[in-house]
């Protein structure tokens, strides 16, 4: 930091004890550094919450009440901020920097889905991960769903892992339980790999966040299976109220889901592509932002 002028604090849900204490203090601990260097300090289309415990919530304040600017990738994550008594910084209200991603031509997402023999039909993509909270029975509930929709919707299941080490095992043991055919995109991760490949689908049903936002890129109807609030609070800023907690999950109620967005697939998709050009603006907002508080010192919002 000696030879710093300016700290980006971001992306992602970095201000919570969810994960651990640990984590929480470590990037405080870097923003509370910068700041005594006498840097300007931006958080970067963070994610705010939860906070859970009262010594941890009070070194927030007090540190976040110490930086110059703070962008925020959700409504829920301002309100969380209010409620804990972060005043002092500016704060504005944008949307997550994956939003800026341009949308793909479909080529390598293609030639990826054919690389991995998926057959020529409908496709249902779904992200799933390994989590504490989840149901027993939560493999079984998503196998019998992905076999109801290939019946019912000739829709061919795709896995779309995102970080093979916890969601691979997931994906294996569910597409083992289904009785009609499934394929796992394993061997391509990147962004542009994936993004691609999201764009291929026709709907999508995830737990992983980006995936969601890939499919909001995309303008692919989607699901979010909700086992963090970063998902649900994600599917509020973009308008749309298909959303599910994994610890209630049930199969009716995500099969009955899914029948309606099948329902309502042109509807959904053209109320993606409106709200996603807002959101990319207001994405492309942070990184404006950015610039002008390193040039000036401080910013007009």
């Amino acid at each position: 930091m000696r030879k710093a002028d300016m700290l980006i604090s971001g992306g992602g849900t970095l201000i919570q004890d969810r994960t651990s204490t640990k984590s929480l203090w470590y990037y405080l601990t870097i923003i509370e550094m910068a700041k005594r260097r006498g840097l300007k300090v931006m958080l970067y289309s963070n994610g705010i919450g939860p906070l859970k415990r009262e010594a941890n919530i009070k070194y927030t304040a007090k540190v976040l009440n110490t930086v110059d600017l703070i962008t925020l990738r959700d409504k829920e994550s301002e309100e969380t901020l209010k409620k804990i008594g972060v005043t002092a910084p500016k704060i504005l209200l944008t949307a997550d920097p994956a939003l800026t991603l341009e949308v793909p031509d479909g080529t390598l997402g293609k030639r990826i889905l054919h690389e991995a023999k998926v057959p020529n039909m409908r496709l249902l993509g779904i992200s799933v991960r390994k989590w504490n909270t989840l149901p027993n029975n939560f493999e079984d509930i998503m196998a019998r769903v992905c076999d109801r929709a290939y019946d019912e919707f000739g829709l061919y299941t795709v896995f779309l892992p995102m970080q093979a080490s916890k969601d691979l095992p997931v994906s294996r043991n569910i597409a083992s339980k289904m009785k009609s055919k499934a394929s796992i995109i394993e061997n391509h991760q990147s962004v542009d790999d994936m993004l691609s490949v999201v764009g291929c689908m026709d709907f999508c049903m995830g737990m992983r966040l980006h995936m969601l936002m890939y499919a909001a890129i995309n303008s692919i109807p989607m699901i979010g299976l909700v086992y963090d609030p970063k998902v649900s609070n994600f599917m509020k800023n973009i308008n749309q109220n298909r959303e599910l907690n994994v610890e209630a999950l049930t199969e009716d109620v995500l099969y009955k889901m899914l029948a309606e967005t099948v329902r309502d697939y042109e509807t959904i998709k053209g109320e993606l592509k409106k709200n996603y050009s807002g959101l990319k603006e207001k994405a492309l907002k942070n990184a404006q932002l950015a610039v002008e508080l390193y040039e000036k010192g401080s910013v007009d919002i």
